[in-house]
């Protein structure tokens, strides 16, 4: 699980938190140097994209997300239904090799609806923010705040990290999860994963069955599926090309596979995305138009 060590130059304030759903989930985050993001998944896997690292990883549901905009640039997408919520938190800092307090980038619970008393803990926190923010709370609210929830983050994590011990079932899985996510677009097989984390791939694919209630093997074939889409829909990526990214050479299997796993077609995919498109283009025009005839009215 990847770190961060933040030490902070000045005390820290909430700048907004809010709680945010959406069928189709796209969002380049630019953020500000002095702003930390720490958002809880409460439903649909996130994929996160550090444009300035290259780092690829997802994040289910059930999950706490730590993002530092320090010389860090983000694109977080989701091809299903997701919701989260966030909180944004303004600070003076520097990212340190130790020391400070220590953030994961993220860590995992649960599934979002049975999360355990840690998660549960910080989406709460989370969930109480984004009700009271539109209440105006003081500055030294926002401070006080942004210390509680830095600390519990912080403190939850080294507990678990404490608990799981280093090479714990968690560790593997959580590993071999960000692996596959970060080596998609090669030929990638159970084997492969399992010789990168020095285990057995039986013993593997038992661990992450058991954990994340599916085989590598279908998770390994839906990450290639979500990034195919998100390619060939979102970015208009010919099929062709595509297949390159995620590690597929036939495009006729791949169109199969995607049919399989999501249940309609690639074509099917690009239609629902341009009428969900032109649906929220209407939306913003009748809404144009409506505070117009508002600002005439008062007149």
């Amino acid at each position: 699980m990847d770190i961060c060590h933040i030490q902070l130059a000045s005390t820290p304030r909430i700048g907004f938190a809010h709680r945010f759903d959406t069928a189709h989930y796209t969002m380049h985050n630019n953020g500000m140097a002095e702003e930390i993001d720490i958002c809880y998944i409460l439903s649909g896997d996130i994929t996160v994209e550090n444009l300035v690292t290259g780092h690829v990883f997802s994040v289910p549901a059930g999950s706490v997300v730590c993002l530092p905009y320090q010389n860090n640039r983000y694109y977080c997408h989701s091809d299903r239904f997701h919701r989260h919520v966030t909180a944004g938190i303004m600070a003076q800092y520097t990212i340190v090799e130790e020391g400070g307090v220590t953030l994961p980038l993220y860590m995992t619970f649960g599934d979002g609806e049975n999360d355990s008393e840690d998660g549960a803990r910080i989406r709460d926190y989370l969930e109480a923010l984004a009700r009271d923010y539109c209440l105006q709370p003081t500055e030294d609210e926002k401070c006080a705040h942004a210390l509680a929830l830095l600390g519990m983050v912080s403190e939850i994590y080294l507990k678990r990290r404490t608990e799981d011990g280093t090479f714990g079932s968690k560790w593997y899985v959580n590993h071999a999860r960000q692996y596959v996510v970060e080596h998609i677009a090669e030929q990638i097989r159970v084997p492969d994963v399992a010789a990168h984390l020095e285990i057995s791939p039986g013993y593997l694919s038992h661990m992450f069955t058991e954990s994340v209630g599916m085989t590598l093997a279908a998770y390994i074939n839906t990450v290639r599926v979500e990034r195919l889409e998100t390619l060939v829909v979102h970015y208009g990526m010919p099929l062709r090309e595509a297949v390159a990214q995620v590690g597929i050479q036939d495009p006729n299997y791949a169109s199969r596979l995607f049919k399989t796993i999501r249940g309609y077609t690639l074509s099917d995919a690009k239609r629902l995305r341009t009428a969900t498109v032109e649906r929220a283009e209407r939306v913003r025009t009748v809404e144009f138009f409506q505070k117009q005839r508002r600002k005439k009215t008062k007149k």
